[in-house]
């Protein structure tokens, strides 16, 4: 999912140099070292079965593909939990946060962690949603326009799609003898996918704010605030997000619920 870096002042936002867990396209054999790694306890994740929640679909399946991006992602969200941000950045979060939920009615329940990390926002196990201390010293507008992203692709069902994805190259058992075969094609419709799914949830946050009674500049000064970066294998470079925006607002579309589908935004059926 989106991730976000730093801020204004030489920020970047995470790409092909990010975390190990999120990169999609460095090969299968990452996720199988993952597998590797002892299962999170109880006390370290939520109970139950959060929305968005992948797990195997045959029991006896061990190490299952859906499994294994579950566990990496409750690895980080546990990992990110130990960084306890002031209370002062998370009321401040907190209140931008529950502004644009309330902005999107049909919002499914969401968890917000407010959290020290270098990460300035992304979302996890497809209803979570971290956002940096650092994201509180951002203008009013251009926070909600990052937290709204974030939840675009929460309410899309971004991880749920890229989940299916990796379930329909790797059908069976994780492991490298099964998974080095199909890396290159996976990796190549997995950084594709992810590019969409970026496009969808600036389209997604945009029409959110501009609800709310910002302005599409509100958005752009906030790819400013990242400063100008290249495609990645998780994101397009801002001069095609930036252009991307522009040409959602030459769209009639953008202002039409009924067409928002057209432009990316809304639950994917």
């Amino acid at each position: 999912m989106a991730t976000w870096h730093a801020g204004c002042g030489g920020g970047r936002e995470k790409g092909a140099s990010g975390w190990p867990g999120l990169r999609l396209v460095l090969g299968l054999w990452l996720i199988w070292i993952v597998q590797a790694i002892q299962p999170l306890h109880a006390h370290e994740v939520d109970a139950g079965a959060p929305r968005g929640t992948f797990h195997a679909e045959a029991p006896g399946t061990p190490g299952g593909i859906a499994e294994v991006l579950d566990r990496s992602q409750r690895m980080r969200l546990a990992a990110l939990r130990e960084a306890e941000a002031s209370p002062e950045a998370v009321e401040v979060i907190r209140a931008s946060f529950n502004a644009v939920m309330a902005a999107w009615p049909r919002a499914p329940q969401v968890t917000l962690l407010v959290t020290r990390a270098p990460v300035i926002a992304e979302s996890l196990l497809g209803r979570v949603i971290v956002a940096s201390e650092a994201l509180a010293g951002l203008p009013e507008a251009q926070r909600r326009f990052v937290l709204a992203h974030e939840l675009g692709h929460v309410i899309e069902g971004h991880w749920t799609r890229m989940g299916l994805l990796y379930r329909k190259h790797v059908p069976g058992a994780v492991d490298p003898e099964h998974t080095q075969a199909v890396a290159h094609v996976l990796g190549r419709e997995a950084s594709a996918l992810a590019h969409e799914q970026e496009l969808a949830a600036d389209a997604f946050g945009l029409r959110l704010i501009l609800g709310m009674g910002h302005e599409v500049g509100d958005a752009l000064a906030a790819f400013r605030c990242f400063g100008a970066l290249p495609d990645t294998a998780t994101h397009p470079g801002t001069r095609k997000r930036v252009a991307h925006l522009h040409a959602l607002m030459a769209s009639p579309a953008l202002s039409s619920p009924t067409t928002a589908a057209v432009v990316g935004v809304g639950p994917q059926p």
